[in-house]
């Protein structure tokens, strides 16, 4: 069988992994902390992106041996695989871990393919294979970060609370509050919200993407405007998990190459520590949210208004 290190990604817990690459020592130690969360420990430690963790355990699981060689006396120190460039342990909740060991490279059989001297766990085959999965396990912890901080996917979230104040370049400020009952997005009083500004706003920050990093740990919020906020945004999911978003004063723009200038706002986790730059929109759409809320609220005020009168001046009845 080529592939000879192939395992059930959802059964992985751990990864770790040394290495030596151009004489500089890599560590990198990932742990699976709950469903699409992972945690990195080593060399840092902070939230990790759960797709290059799932690029990770799928590099080591597609492994195609190019050559086998029945193991013998002295083949381990020959090949270098008694000090390996790389030393990878994945661990799992149901079996024993697996070590792959990547020694010595040794001439390319085609172009364009890097191949090393491989042993699994301590075998009795060496196997010659690619080694091109060296360099994503030498990645730099920032490449690693987890990007989406919010941690919800947008088709679980079934309420949102938005608070808005007025900004700088509008003074629309209120609140809006809708849930998802019966398969509709529905406003407090049951009405169903028309269009689909509800799905937006939990698309948007469900699936909030970080443009850039800017603290974390900040020593004090009042420099980006979150000690008040702009804006409070309140996700909750299916299983009554409630992930708040505050955003605050208005960041550095992304510029394309045309010289249009894109808005960043400063956004912070309430739970989380960290503080990040984010464009995407989301004050845009939380604006939406607020605006159509008014504009019911409004509606609902010129019908009861409507109601009273007609109650105030109606004839009446004959005894």
């Amino acid at each position: 069988e080529r592939r000879f290190s192939s395992f059930d990604s959802k059964d992985v817990n751990r990864i770790t992994a040394k290495l030596r690459l151009d004489e500089v020592n890599h560590t990198l130690d990932l742990e699976r902390v709950a469903d699409r969360h992972w945690r990195l420990r080593s060399p840092i430690e902070m939230d990790a992106d759960h797709d290059h963790a799932r690029r990770l355990m799928g590099r080591v699981s597609a492994m195609k041996a190019v050559r086998f060689e029945p193991r013998k006396d002295g083949d381990v120190e020959r090949y270098g695989l008694d000090d390996p460039r790389a030393d990878i342990t994945i661990r799992f909740a149901s079996r024993e871990p697996l070590r792959i060991r990547v020694g010595d490279a040794l001439p390319a059989e085609r172009r364009h393919e890097d191949l090393a001297y491989v042993l699994m766990d301590d075998g009795d085959t060496i196997f010659v294979a690619r080694s091109g999965l060296l360099e994503d396990f030498a990645m730099e912890p920032e490449g690693l970060r987890n990007r989406r901080v919010v941690q919800m996917k947008t088709e679980d979230v079934v309420a949102i609370d938005a608070v808005l104040k007025p900004g700088p370049d509008d003074d629309l400020s209120g609140e809006g509050h809708v849930r998802y009952a019966a398969e509709q997005w529905v406003w407090q009083d049951g009405v169903p919200v028309s269009g689909s500004t509800p799905k937006r706003v939990a698309r948007r920050f469900a699936d909030m993407e970080v443009d850039t990093f800017v603290a974390d740990q900040a020593s004090s919020l009042e420099e980006y405007g979150l000690d008040d906020p702009r804006a409070v945004v309140s996700l909750v999911d299916q299983e009554d998990n409630r992930r708040v978003v505050l955003i605050g004063a208005l960041g550095e723009p992304i510029v394309d190459p045309d010289g249009n200038e894109y808005p960043r706002y400063y956004t912070k986790v309430d739970s989380e520590p960290s503080i990040y730059l984010v464009g995407m929109g989301i004050v845009e759409v939380v604006r939406d949210l607020v605006r159509e809320s008014r504009r019911k609220d409004e509606k609902d005020n010129e019908k009861a208004s409507r109601q009273e009168r007609i109650e105030t001046t109606a004839t009446p009845a004959l005894p």
